[in-house]
């Protein structure tokens, strides 16, 4: 898979919330899920930032969304 930022090459690694000894993951964390790390520009993704990311992309939708668009 080819990363967004730079087309370089994504590797699977563990989620970084692991290799932390001060987090304590709660029930609903999703830290099951894998994360990846490009090893050209470094940019990491998981579960949560994509999260993050489509609900970033609803807000911008609603937000460009006519008016009337938003009433019906």
């Amino acid at each position: 898979m080819p990363c967004r930022r730079c087309k370089g090459l994504l590797v699977a690694i563990p989620p970084l919330a692991w290799e932390s000894g001060e987090y304590q993951p709660s029930s609903v964390d999703m830290l099951g899920l894998p994360a990846w790390q490009c090893v050209n520009c470094g940019d990491y993704i998981d579960a949560v930032i994509l999260a993050n990311r489509m609900a970033t992309a609803r807000s911008v939708e609603v937000s460009e969304a006519s008016p009337e668009a938003l009433v019906a």
